[in-house]
Order: C-alpha cells, then structure tokens, then sequence
C-alpha cells in the first residue's frame, strides 16, 4: 500500500513491521469469525476458501496500521 501511496510510506522496515502488528491484530481480532488457522486447516486438508479471506483481511490490517500510524506520525511532527 505504501508504494502506491507514497505519503503513507515509512520507510521498508517499518512499513513491514507496523504491517505484520496491524495483520496480526487484525486476524487475531477477527479470526474468531471461522477463518482462524485452524479453521482453515481442518481435518487434515486446507480450505482455500478460508485461507483466501485470512489472506485478504491480513492485507486489510496491516494497509490500515500502516495509513494510522503514517498520520499519527504526521501529527506528532506538528
């Protein structure tokens, strides 16, 4: 997301450590939906279907952690 939108970038790492906390939440906090990894896991074969919703809301959490922290980041320079 910080590619595209280049003001929202801060720099690789931490763009790829905020992302991975903001994912991790984010799958953490909503997993409890029915597309945890072991819901997606279960009995002994993977359900693609599941495994494509964990992939697309880790991707919405870490753009959303990383366009907070980029304006929280803003402010503080004031």
């Amino acid at each position: 997301m910080a590619y595209v939108f280049t003001k929202y970038s801060l720099g690789i790492t931490g763009n790829t450590i905020i992302g991975v906390f903001g994912s991790v939440f984010f799958i953490k906090s909503l997993g409890r939906l029915g597309f945890d990894p072991i819901s997606i896991t279960q009995d002994a074969s993977v359900n693609f279907g599941l495994f494509a919703l964990n992939m697309v809301v880790s991707f919405i959490g870490g753009a959303i952690a990383v366009y907070l922290v980029s304006i929280l980041r803003v402010k503080m320079e004031r």
